[in-house]
């Protein structure tokens, strides 16, 4: 594994602790794959059962609120933050100021969380009027007592988001990546017991016990780190100081972002129903292969680069993003181009079942192929983000995504009305497009990670064997259809295991032809993490 363990080998760890590493990256893989499995058969079993229909749209709309809260709030902020001065704390080895800081800022975050779901709860009927005014006055009472349900959620998501970052901190990397398992196991066991009895309630309530179980399921490895839950509050010590002051400009900016989702939900509301679901489902899909593919290698590298820039090993840090960066262009460039071709055969085979109709199909899709553009730029903004929590310098962060949201709240308003759900898909795609260069241009000038041209050559390798790729599978989808419609469960499935297995043949042979070194660098990556030599 060339990339990730050469980088290990530069640094202190030893062995043990790179095969840990490589063993932890390869548990998340495997844990992210059941977990979006599982996610994968819950949005399955909601589309058959609900559809994109108005009343899919009240649960999303519904159940979207714990999640701009916990933004408004900024607790999501203290998810990199944690994971950054803790793992600094861990490297100098100062064990009473990592309890005192874990206690202090557990008990912060339950108090913060717990006065706002009660608060939300008792308005909740005002709560969904301002996020959806254009639903129905029957519509609007459904959701709120869906969001009703939902949003003690707060409370368990926040202090789980904070326990998971703390673990990463000290390389515990399995338990968190299994929280996802768990909940969305719990999910679907409600869905399949009670959707009978209960309706679009039983996913509620699924939502609600599968995020306590969620946190509940982490809480042995706090103890095996001796980080123990007590009632320890020193608000003005200084290493509180400090994570505030570092997660104050995330905070600001994660409050515009939940402004740009509000105004998705707002917008979306004025449209006919099932257009907010449409952008869930494919929402999904896009979050799915994130964190299948990209998310594992993210969670490890955080830890990595925050010892890194404590150890004053900036030089091992920037080559690291560096080819970093390249493998994720080289995997996420050609995926998003797959994903554009087979929005329609892949949206078809997962979701076309029960109430979910062929309209419902061909809107969902066409969202789908936009949001896939917003692939790569995406998982590079998430890469870039930790770089600058392990420098801690999080203004930068925060002023690329205040310009960013400003940029998709606009565009959503002038969008909609000419192109209607389209407009606020390719919006979203258009920030996040550029939020990437605005974060590339600002790691580049802080670390100087790129070396001026370096890129170019490369990009152009990975351009020439993606363009291939795409005439091959184009192709391969006009001969299957004449074989079998791609409207047709036997047509939809041939399209995307065809030209999978085809499309992966012909990016492989180009690169390989092309000499993409980095192609030969993921191999050895796979096969380490797999355990294969």
């Amino acid at each position: 594994m060339r990339i990730w363990k050469t980088s290990l080998a530069t640094t202190d760890l030893g062995e043990t602790k790179k095969a840990s590493l490589l063993f932890s990256a390869g548990g998340i893989s495997v844990c992210r794959a059941v977990a979006k499995g599982l996610a994968l058969y819950k949005q399955v079993l909601i589309a058959s059962l609900f559809g994109a229909t108005r009343l899919a749209d009240s649960f999303f709309v519904a159940t979207a609120i714990p999640e701009m809260l916990l933004g408004i709030l900024g607790i999501n902020t203290f998810r990199g933050v944690a994971t950054s001065v803790f793992a600094h704390l861990d490297a100098k080895g100062e064990q009473e100021n990592m309890q005192r800081l874990f206690s202090s800022l557990f008990n912060f975050i339950l108090i913060l969380t717990g006065v706002t779901a009660s608060l939300a709860v008792v308005f909740a009927p005002a709560i969904i009027s301002i996020l959806a005014p254009g639903f129905s006055l029957a519509d609007r009472e459904i959701a709120a007592k869906i969001a009703r349900i939902a949003l003690p959620v707060l409370v368990f998501l926040g202090l789980a988001n904070f326990v998971s970052s703390v673990l990463n901190a000290f390389h515990r990397f399995f338990v968190p990546a299994l929280i996802q398992v768990v909940l969305n196991a719990v999910m679907v066991a409600f869905i399949l017991v009670f959707h009978t009895r209960l309706g679009i309630y039983a996913v509620a309530w699924g939502f609600l016990f599968g995020h306590l179980a969620s946190l509940v399921v982490q809480l042995p490895s706090l103890r095996r780190l001796k980080l123990g839950i007590s009632t320890v509050f020193v608000p003005f010590d200084p290493l509180i100081r400090k994570s505030l002051l570092l997660a104050l400009p995330l905070f600001v900016s994660m409050f515009a972002a939940q402004f740009s989702n509000f105004s998705v939900k707002f917008l979306g509301s004025f449209l006919s129903g099932g257009k907010i679901a449409a952008l869930s489902y494919s929402g999904f899909l896009i979050s799915a292969v994130i964190v299948l593919a990209a998310e594992p290698f993210l969670i490890v590298l955080m830890p990595r680069f925050a010892n890194q820039v404590a150890l004053g090993k900036l030089d091992t840090m920037r080559d690291e993003l560096a080819k970093s960066v390249k493998i994720f262009i080289l995997l996420f460039f050609p995926l998003s181009v797959w994903l554009v071709l087979l929005s329609f055969p892949i949206v078809r085979l997962l979701f076309q079942r029960g109430v979910f109709t062929p309209e419902a199909t061909t809107i969902t899709s066409a969202v789908l192929a936009i949001f896939s553009l917003r692939l790569l730029p995406s998982v590079l903004s998430l890469l870039f983000v930790r770089v600058f929590l392990a420098i801690q310098k999080t203004v930068p962060v925060m002023w690329v995504n205040l310009f960013t949201s400003t940029v998709q709240i606009l565009l959503n308003f002038i969008l909609v009305d000419s192109l209607d759900v389209k407009g606020l898909a390719i919006a979203n795609a258009a920030a996040a497009l550029l939020q990437m260069l605005l974060f590339w241009r600002l790691v580049d000038s802080s670390i100087g990670f790129s070396r001026g041209k370096q890129f170019i050559p490369f990009f152009g390798k990975v351009i020439l064997a993606t363009s291939l790729l795409g005439m091959g599978v184009r192709f391969f989808l006009n001969f299957a259809g004449r074989i079998s419609p791609l409207g047709t469960v036997t047509g939809s499935v041939l399209a995307v295991l065809g030209s999978l297995l085809l499309g992966l043949i012909i990016y492989s042979a180009a690169s390989f032809v092309l000499k993409i070194k980095e192609s030969r660098e993921v191999a050895r990556s796979l096969r380490s993490i797999m355990g294969v030599h």
